[in-house]
Formats: structure tokens, C-alpha cells, sequence
């Protein structure tokens, strides 16, 4: 589920109706009598939705007819997931170093040391959390070019906590029925808008002057929340917009141009105010007209039953993306939670497997845009570092993490 946003997002996949191979597995190393009731005490959605096989009439790619992508809100791999058997979580054991040579755990918050720590829910309110820095400045100190030594000196000691099955376990049902991917980062390390104009269009800067060899700035770029934080009310009077709008074209425009047929499901007056609908600071969206596909299917509301009737119908597009409301997004402080934010997968699943045909080709991928400010020890990857004198670090930092990695 889960990227390791070193500062980030941990993504975690989905697999639509996974056929029998996992079960048979399990049933293989663990029983059928204990498969059976593990299965028993899963919710019932995830129980549905393993009961469907997945369709295999090619045995290739092309037996997937429908993606569907949630990207929820601000949780990293570590502080969810770090205690799940099986991942490179907190029991890692290959961990980096610090910058003072002891393992990643021990960060630095400025006067001591700050390890993980579980945010218990029988002993403190641990569903409903604070939100911690998480905007660009703080994210690339955090990071420290790839050193990952003083995550709490500038997202706060409360970065260090984590959950475990207790505090999240809807969250680890699914990750226990389907496919959990550790090691996964943010695009970049800083807020919600920059990362969700990625996950939108495939780039948070112009590739025009990328190609050209020449580095953006905040006029050509996104490093904060700016073009995506909306003012106005949909359908009337419609969106207001701030900051210059980007060109290049996003990923549903692509999709409209190739004829594959596309929707997001949203409430586009509950979309954080804009922030999670990285289409918005291009042009294409906010320039889009009243019965324009981009915006009958990108800046209209479609609802959850919305989607179950698409499915019902065999109506469901072959490329989906759905954006929470603010209170199932799992942000911190919204107030969401992690159970808020499992209902509402729950309410997917629900609707994604109502039709058995239309499931057994889908694939659900389940993601988040970035961390918050909650840990996660991968270092993520990195384009090479430029130092002081304007020369360029790889070859160094290249042979750094060859010793560390291999000694």
C-alpha cells in the first residue's frame, strides 16, 4: 500500500479479483482449516472481494479492462506498515545509517535522540493524530540529500510514530489479502499539491524546459500548494484559480486524445478545496467549458454510487480515479483517521465488486500522496546532488551507497 515517501507516499496495489494462487499458498504452508477462518474474520468486502476470481482469458496484460486509482492523504509506509511481517519495515534488518553511523532509527530532533514509537490506542487517542510540517522546506531538510538523520528536528519527535495491527486493521486486512509494496516513495519531498500534479500529468515541472536543459522555479514549477487551491463553488459560479496555469497536458487529456475512455469520481466541492485534483493548474481543466468531456468526466460530481451504477451497467472506464472527501481521506487533523479512511475503501470495494464480471478485470491501486511528516528509513531515490561549487555529487554519492549497501 504504502510508498516510503521519504517524506512520502507508500503506495499500495491492489489486485483486483487475485485468483486462487495466494489461497492456495496459504492453504499450502498454513492449512485449510486456518485459511478458513483468517478468511472468516476478514471484513466482508475484502472476503467478497477474494472470492472473485480474476479473469485470465489471455494470460497477459491485456486481460485488465478497468484501473482504478485512489490516492488518499498524508500517511507514510513506516507508520503504517512498519510492523507488518514480510516488508522492509521496522524490523529491517539492513538499515541505512545515520550521518553519526548508528542505524536510521535513531534520528535526531536537535538535543537527542527520538526513536519509532508506537502510537498505542489503548493508552492515548491514537485514531485521531495532529498533523505535522509537511511543505517543501521542512520536507528537503528532513531528507537531508538522502541522509535521513533528522526526521523529528523538522517534522516534530511525533513523526516517530507508527501503528500496528490494532490502530489500523482494516488497513492491514487489505494488505494481508492483496498486494503490499514497501520501498515506495513520493515524487517529491514536499506538500500535496506538488506531488498530486505528478500523479496527474507525470511531472511537477515544464518538460519544455526540462528538455532544454533548464531548471524551473516556482513560475514553471510547483514546490508549494499554490495552483491547485481553489476558491468558488461548482457547478456555479465555478472554480477560482491561483498562481499562472501550466501547458503541458495531463494524463486524462492524453487519454480523451487516444479515444480510452476515462472518469474520476469526486465531489468537486469536497476535494480539500482543490488541493487534491492535480489537474487543476493545467490548462486544459481550467479552461474546460460546460459539456466538454474534460468536464463532464474530470470537474463533475460523480459519487461512490455513482460508480457502483457504472459498474453495475458495465458503464465502468477503463482508467478511473477517485478523490476522497476531507474526512476519509486519512489526512491527520482533517480530523480523518485511519478507520474513516477504511470505510470509505470499504465503500469502493463494495461497489467495485457488485458486478463479479466487471471485478475479475479490474485492478485497484490504493496510494497516498505524501507523508506528512511521518517517518519511513528508505532513502528514496534521487537524481544526483549538486555541491557548494556547483559541481555535481553522483559519482560520490554513487560510491556511498554502493559501500553502504554492499559493504
Amino acid at each position: 500500500m504504502k510508498s516510503h515517501d521519504h517524506a512520502v507516499s507508500w503506495w499500495w496495489l491492489a489486485a483486483a479479483g487475485e485468483d486462487m494462487k495466494r489461497r492456495d499458498f496459504l492453504k499450502a504452508v498454513g492449512g485449510a482449516t486456518a485459511v478458513g477462518a483468517g478468511m472468516m474474520l476478514m471484513p466482508s468486502s475484502i472476503r467478497h472481494a477474494l472470492a472473485i476470481n480474476a479473469s485470465v482469458a489471455t494470460g497477459t496484460i491485456d486481460d485488465v479492462q478497468h484501473v482504478v486509482i485512489l490516492m488518499q492523504e498524508n500517511r507514510s509506509f513506516d507508520h503504517y506498515f512498519g510492523t507488518l511481517r514480510g516488508v522492509r519495515g521496522l524490523k529491517d534488518r539492513f538499515p541505512i545509517p545515520t550521518a553519526a553511523g548508528k542505524p536510521v532509527w535513531h534520528q535526531w530532533n536537535g538535543q537527542r535522540e527520538v526513536l519509532p514509537f508506537h502510537l498505542d490506542g489503548k493508552t492515548m487517542n491514537a485514531a485521531l493524530i495532529a498533523s505535522m510540517p509537511h511543505t517543501f522546506s521542512d520536507a528537503q531538510a528532513a531528507w537531508g540529500q538522502g541522509r535521513v538523520s533528522e526526521w523529528p528536528k523538522f517534522k516534530t519527535d511525533a513523526s516517530m510514530g507508527y501503528y500496528t495491527r490494532e490502530e489500523a486493521p482494516f488497513q492491514y486486512a487489505l494488505a494481508d489479502a492483496f498486494t503490499v509494496c514497501d520501498a515506495y516513495h513520493c515524487s517529491l519531498h514536499a506538500s500535496t499539491g506538488p506531488n498530486r500534479i505528478m500523479f496527474w500529468t507525470g511531472t511537477n515541472s515544464d518538460p519544455g524546459l526540462r528538455d532544454q536543459g533548464v531548471n524551473c522555479d516556482e513560475r514553471s514549477s510547483e514546490p508549494v500548494n499554490l495552483r491547485t487551491c481553489i476558491s468558488g463553488h461548482m457547478p456555479d459560479p465555478g472554480y477560482a484559480y491561483n498562481g499562472s496555469v501550466f501547458d503541458w497536458d495531463t494524463i486524462p487529456e492524453l487519454l480523451e486524445a487516444e479515444g480510452v475512455s476515462w472518469k474520476i469520481y469526486q465531489d468537486p466541492n469536497d476535494n480539500w478545496q482543490g488541493l487534491m485534483h492535480g489537474c487543476l493548474a493545467s490548462r486544459g481543466f481550467r479552461e474546460a467549458q460546460k459539456g466538454s468531456p474534460i468536464y463532464e468526466k474530470g470537474m463533475s460530481l460523480h459519487t461512490i454510487e455513482n460508480l457502483r451504477q457504472d459498474v453495475m451497467s458495465n458503464r465502468l472506464p477503463a482508467v478511473s480515479w477517485i478523490l476522497p472527501p476531507a474526512l476519509k481521506s486519512e489526512h491527520p487533523g482533517a480530523p480523518s483517521s485511519a478507520a474513516q479512511g477504511g470505510n470509505f475503501v470499504e465503500q469502493i470495494l463494495d461497489a467495485l465488486t457488485a458486478n463479479p464480471e466487471t471485478w475479475s478485470k479490474t485492478v485497484f491501486f490504493l496510494t497516498f500522496d505524501e507523508n506528512d511528516g511521518f517517518f519511513d528509513h528508505m532513502p528514496s531515490p534521487a537524481v544526483p546532488s549538486i555541491a557548494s561549487d556547483g559541481s555535481p555529487r553522483g559519482k560520490d554519492d554513487h560510491e556511498c551507497l554502493r559501500h553502504v549497501l554492499h559493504g
